[in-house]
């Protein structure tokens, strides 16, 4: 598993060189309520207009799906999301192995979250997706 912080280029060259790995794109600091998983594919995180890893976002990258899971609930106590981008043809089921056996778990919150791309939404709506740009609206 490799981190990327404030470093595009090296970034852009593992997607690359990586095409069936995976990434999760999470906040600087990493923290349960967005962990969002990406296949190195994905348009979302390779063809906008860059601050890939710099400002308020880094990149966890690798080529092994049950590194980036564990790491996921062992480091940060949460569970990877896939995007509805690029897991949309099909559903991927995620579950990391745990360390902590006989923990509780305890019971998730639910966010609201973009129905065409499956981010956390950090406003609520009308607003629009910070990360796909798509318009979402609340229906009556």
């Amino acid at each position: 598993m490799r981190k990327f912080v404030d470093d595009e280029k090296a970034y852009l060259d593992w997607i690359q060189n990586n095409p069936n790995g995976y990434v999760v794109n999470t906040n600087r600091k990493p923290n349960k309520k967005y962990l969002m998983l990406h296949k190195a594919v994905c348009s979302s995180i390779s063809t906008s207009f860059g601050n890939y890893t710099t400002h308020e976002y880094i990149k966890f990258c690798s080529l092994n799906l049950e590194k980036l899971e564990n790491w996921a609930y062992n480091e940060v106590k949460g569970e990877l999301t896939p995007c509805g981008m690029c897991f949309r043809s099909k559903k991927v089921k995620i579950k990391a192995k745990k360390k902590n056996v006989g923990s509780k778990l305890k019971a998730k919150l639910t966010a609201l979250k973009c129905p065409s791309c499956n981010a956390i939404l950090k406003e609520r709506p009308p607003c629009k997706c910070e990360y796909c740009g798509a318009m979402i609206e609340l229906m009556r």
